[in-house]
């Protein structure tokens, strides 16, 4: 039975949840690329109080960079710099910035690749190549920057960029013998049963720890909740969405962190009633809420919005014992039976066919019901 962690993205010396952290999550190019930002990000450490410590490399900036059309360079000879128009950082630089905060994880640099519908198969295989041999070499020399900077107090996470179980197999044929202490995978363009693949396979390969990136989902929360109990030493997720929601008004749910509007422009009947058990808005109702003057209603539901997730966290980790319990659970809470059933699904095959070839498991996990084409020679030339 391993760790189920809820690491808060998305915070800074503005920006904080007013309850329990267990997790921070800091990135190299906004908190470790200057003198100036590590004080500041020292600072907000003191303040949060974690038990937990992540430093990512700044791999998502590197992104946003790219759909902006920045500047981009990977000069490991000049600073970290992240402005308005450019973008340089590499893997020696990621893992010197994240040194000074003896975190318990540093993450690895990587070039994500971007979203692309899977209906666009020789897209993403092109996004994929078009990146790789990046990430082959950021892989290696983020571990060895790792070894010699912080590997006596940190642990070193393998970032993973492919959008499938070929790929991935790709990825690590070429990276063959680095070590590593867990692996970091955004899920942006995964589905469901995609990302338990993954996992499956992760533990197939013997890995114990592994974040995911970027979600706030109640369902990929049971899901891992569910992998942590079973199959992991550690599986955390990150997410800034506690935040964003707030900025433009939106409500976590305490049944399903399902999102309610309390806008200005939203039309709320005094007859609703906020059942809402956290600390912050207990007994308060929607239109007041709705009332507040815009940045103390951002403050609350922020807060609420964290509490919430931290609590939907923990009541999905006591909860997942078996299928079976977890059936129960979200059926008491959540709106969505289908999306239920589907999941109670993917963990029952998930259950039977953990430890037999992976291939039999996609096979019946696979939703799309769709045959495939055939893989373009250049990916088979390279799994070959």
């Amino acid at each position: 039975m391993g760790k189920l962690v809820n690491i808060c993205a998305g915070a800074d010396d503005k920006i904080l949840p007013q309850s329990h952290i267990e997790a921070l999550l800091l990135n190299v190019p906004n908190h470790g690329s200057s003198k100036r930002k590590i004080e500041k990000a020292k600072e907000l450490v003191q303040r949060a109080r974690p038990r937990h410590l992540i430093v990512d490399s700044g791999g998502f900036q590197l992104l946003k960079a790219e759909e902006k059309s920045k500047k981009i360079s990977f000069d490991p000879n000049l600073p970290v710099k992240c402005t308005s128009r450019e973008i340089n950082i590499s893997a020696k630089s990621a893992m010197e910035g994240a040194s000074p905060f003896q975190s318990d994880i540093a993450v690895g640099l990587d070039w994500p690749i971007i979203k692309i519908n899977a209906k666009y198969p020789a897209a993403r295989e092109e996004e994929f190549f078009r990146k790789l041999n990046y990430n082959v070499k950021w892989a290696f020399e983020s571990a060895f920057w790792w070894k010699q900077l912080c590997s006596q107090y940190t642990k070193f996470f393998l970032p993973i960029q492919c959008y499938n179980i070929a790929q991935l197999d790709v990825f690590l044929n070429s990276i063959a013998g680095l070590e590593y202490d867990g692996v970091s995978m955004p899920i942006r363009n995964l589905k469901l049963w995609e990302i338990a693949l993954f996992l499956v396979k992760f533990y197939q390969l013997g890995i114990k720890r592994v974040h995911l990136l970027g979600t706030s989902s109640f369902f990929t929360i049971a899901l891992c909740a569910y992998m942590s109990q079973q199959m992991f030493d550690w599986v955390s997720l990150d997410a800034r969405s506690w935040s964003e929601a707030a900025k433009y008004s939106e409500s976590f749910s305490p049944y399903d962190l399902s999102r309610e509007k309390l806008g200005s422009k939203v039309t709320i009947s005094q007859d609703i009633e906020n059942d809402c058990p956290c600390i912050f808005c207990k007994g308060i109702s929607f239109k007041q809420i709705q009332r507040l003057q815009y940045k103390k209603r951002v403050f609350l539901l922020r807060n609420h919005n964290w509490w919430i997730l931290n609590k939907t966290f923990h009541d999905l980790y006591q909860n997942s014992i078996d299928v079976l319990q977890l059936e129960r659970f979200l059926r008491s809470r959540s709106k969505n039976p289908a999306i239920v059933d589907e999941l109670c699904k993917i963990l029952s095959l998930v259950d039977a066919l953990k430890d037999v070839d992976i291939r039999l498991l996609q096979d019946l996990l696979d939703t799309s019901k769709k045959k495939r084409k055939p893989s373009s020679s250049r990916l088979k030339a390279v799994t070959a």
